[in-house]
């Protein structure tokens, strides 16, 4: 591996979060190349580097890149980058592998792109219109500018993958299962001089997760929700509601059992719950529950296996009750974690801190070292901060809610599993 590092490609294939990776977990710096073509087009309009030139978006970015080719390979020769290791990692769009191979080629740099050549423009705009959350810039474009970049950004891809082929330049497709790819490029990054001594000290030793809509989801999956229970035991949901809450907390620190809150509803509503009812209620319950368990995310699994590679303890915290994690110790989950803490078992809840305490005593770890992942529901992110932990927002599943989840507070936010190993120093 050389110094220094380009990470090109089309907008929105992962560049950024690649780059970012590198700098937080290797050390390299991070430049943002569109952050200073921006300067170049209202500092030195000059040049002629601008996206306003009333050209094509092809030929804006033919022109663009033929002109920050050399700029770049400028600054790959000057020797104010040489004092620092393992160097830069420059984040860029408007570079062509064409330009790469006659201005950069030979310079103390290796190059990756990132595309997007395998789909169809529409299927890029749907893949888009999913994951895009408030922090990206394309979140807040029309439908209408969306599909017309969507025309431009396959189009770019595919030339790019075909110069790309032509002068022998790595390329990664992350249009489908994009955690994936960028696992497979942090293997395959691993397998060179990354792995050395470049890796940094952690401060942390342990990372602990919630589990609902952090590991695991119950989106997708065929739920058996309140009101289906209710209309199975024949009374009204909302009646039923007032009781079943009352209980909540109850199931939750093992004082009561499913069964028990579901008898102690049907009594304050005068309703006889036969066993056959009552049986065939619990196993809907339980089935619908442990189906979440049967298809872990493989981006979730990635990021779990990165972090054991590293050398971390884990943990999971949830605030559950019995037949809703049955499905739990026999999930591709469980080998990952070295303590499993579950509120109905210790008799604790989040955001109490002594659970947070527990789980950190049973890792050997000062609560300081930890780190605590989840989604933010019952107040989670607050109760380990509160414990001494960082706590980071995990909103890979929420975003994905029709109502999405607000970040939450000052917390630092993973948007997709991966990222949680960049903030890990």
């Amino acid at each position: 591996m050389k110094n220094n590092i380009i990470i090109a490609g089309v907008p929105r294939a992962g560049k950024s979060t690649v780059s970012h990776l590198l700098s937080t977990k290797y050390g390299y710096q991070h430049i943002s190349m569109d952050s200073i073509i921006a300067g170049f087009e209202k500092c030195f309009p000059e040049t002629g580097v601008s996206t306003y030139q009333g050209l094509s978006s092809m030929d804006t970015l033919r022109v663009i890149s033929g002109k920050m080719a050399p700029f770049v390979r400028a600054m790959l020769d000057s020797a104010e980058y040489d004092e620092f290791e393992p160097g830069m990692v420059l984040d860029m769009y408007q570079l062509l592998p064409e330009d790469y191979e006659k201005y950069i080629r030979g310079a103390n740099c290796d190059i990756i792109y990132l595309i997007t050549s395998d789909v169809t423009p529409e299927e890029r705009f749907l893949i888009q219109k999913k994951y895009d959350t408030e922090k990206d810039y394309t979140f807040y474009k029309s439908d209408e500018e969306l599909r017309e970049g969507a025309e431009y950004i396959v189009e770019q891809s595919k030339l790019m993958k075909e110069q790309c082929e032509k002068y022998n330049i790595t390329y990664y497709e992350t249009a489908h299962n994009r955690e994936k790819v960028i696992q497979k490029l942090f293997d395959e990054l691993l397998d060179t001089s990354l792995k050395g001594d470049k890796s940094p000290e952690y401060h942390y030793k342990a990372v602990i997760f919630d589990l609902f809509e952090t590991l695991i989801t119950e989106w997708g999956h065929e739920k058996y929700t309140k009101r289906q229970m209710c209309t199975d035991l024949g009374v009204d949901k909302e009646r039923f509601d007032v009781f079943w809450k009352e209980k909540e907390e109850d199931r939750f620190l093992g004082e009561i059992d499913f069964e028990g809150s579901v008898l102690y509803a049907g009594s304050k509503l005068g309703k006889d719950i036969d066993s056959d009812t009552l049986t065939y209620v619990i196993n809907k319950r339980t089935n619908a529950k442990t189906s979440c368990f049967e298809n872990i995310e493989p981006e979730v699994l990635h990021m779990l296996e990165t972090i054991k590679k590293l050398g971390l303890r884990t943990a999971i915290v949830s605030n559950c009750s019995p037949e809703e994690v049955k499905g739990l110790r026999e999930s591709e989950l469980y080998r990952y974690f070295d303590e499993i803490v579950l509120s109905y078992e210790v008799h604790m809840m989040k955001p109490d801190r002594s659970i947070y305490e527990a789980a950190a005593s049973r890792l050997g770890v000062e609560p300081k070292n930890c780190i605590f992942v989840g989604d933010g529901g019952s107040n989670e992110l607050q109760g380990a901060k509160d414990a001494g932990m960082k706590a980071i927002q995990a909103k890979w599943y929420t975003n994905r809610l029709p109502q999405k989840r607000e970040t939450l507070g000052d917390f630092r936010v993973a948007e997709e599993p991966l990222e949680v190993v960049a903030l890990l120093t």
